[in-house]
């Protein structure tokens, strides 16, 4: 199975997780990808769990019950439940199980700059979350619908539908052949579709909770993350450490100080990880193929790209594709065909 791009990641026996149909051609995860979240899901774990790494995403997390704690460039936010935070890209952020309750947590990648406006912050912060039961509930339904449209009707066993709350009149009882019968694939492709709106809409007001408490962004960040995001945005141009280095208005030697100060790496790598990390979203939610994929992301050699991907992700960019989102794999067979 692939990497992510984790420098530390302890996960303990007792650790659940369910995730959000971003990996789905469903009309539900086409809506929360075009909307701008990468990756989701609701998370249940106890003591041990630790996960560290730098992200080229901006990462949301929220503590439903229990206790957590979120480090971001050495400085350590509490997470008892109700609480919501979140933590910036290209900056290493490391979060973990706190207290003796087990912790549950709703997390998101996000990589649209839309919800970034939503909470006005510029670096890492945390504040009162007004809904996030509401918030989880919703989740939940996005994720049991994507499942009984897949016709996977009995949960896996390591995460049993039980152990989610109980919806009433509000979800049909889906837990057995019969019930799902009595409903057409459209009637339940229509309802989670339904719900991954009111799930962005429910995101979108705890966000917003962030700007009562944090004023808006500089209008100037600083050289670092300007240049981050300028290669985020066109990591097909021929960068090298001298455009790098003019961009942001210091020599080669700086930059490389600078960056080796901060990240604890060098641009040239960092260049290489936010290339990959566009490729890996890429190969999940686009049908291009993987020559077209490597040379949008700034790879003309092939054979350099599937290297430098292997060694990041400990796969080959089409098993990534396959373990992830099948289905994209499977159109293009089709389309081939």
């Amino acid at each position: 199975m692939f990497r992510y791009q984790e420098y530390l990641r302890k996960f303990p026996e007792n650790m659940r997780q369910r995730f959000l149909p971003t990996y789905s051609c469903s009309e539900a995860g086409i809506k929360l990808k075009t909307a701008g979240i990468q990756f989701g899901g609701i998370s249940c774990c106890g003591a041990g769990f630790e996960l560290r790494r730098l992200a080229y995403f901006h990462f949301l997390i929220a503590t439903v019950r229990g206790e957590g704690a979120l480090t971001v460039d050495g400085r350590e936010i509490p997470l008892p439940a109700g609480t919501i935070a979140l933590a910036p890209p290209m900056m290493p952020h490391f979060y973990r199980h706190a207290g003796e309750e087990t912790w549950q947590f709703l997390w998101f990648h996000l990589i649209e700059p839309h919800w970034i406006s939503c909470c006005g912050a510029s670096g890492a912060c945390s504040a009162a979350a007004p809904c996030l039961k509401e918030l989880m509930e919703v989740m939940n339904g996005v994720i049991k619908l994507e499942m009984i449209d897949r016709r996977v009707i009995a949960a896996r066993s390591d995460f049993p539908l039980q152990d989610f709350p109980a919806w009433g009149d509000v979800l049909p009882d889906f837990s057995s052949e019969e019930e799902c019968e009595r409903y057409s694939r459209e009637n339940v492709s229509a309802i989670e579709t339904g719900y991954a709106g009111v799930l962005l809409q429910l995101l979108d007001y705890n966000l917003k909770s962030l700007s009562l408490e944090f004023p808006p962004p500089e209008e100037n960040p600083d050289r670092l993350t300007a240049l981050w995001r300028q290669l985020v945005l066109h990591p097909e141009s021929p960068w090298n450490l001298e455009k790098m280095a003019e961009f942001c208005g210091m020599s080669v030697a700086s930059l490389i100080r600078h960056v080796r100060c901060r990240y604890y790496t060098s641009p040239m790598k960092m260049l290489q990880k936010l290339r990959l990390a566009k490729a890996g979203q890429l190969l999940l939610n686009s049908s291009c193929s993987i020559n077209e994929i490597a040379r949008s992301v700034g790879y003309e050699n092939f054979s350099a790209f599937f290297q430098a991907f292997r060694l990041e992700y400990g796969c080959s960019p089409r098993e990534y594709r396959r373990a992830l989102n099948p289905q994209v794999e499977k159109r293009r067979f089709r389309l081939s065909s």
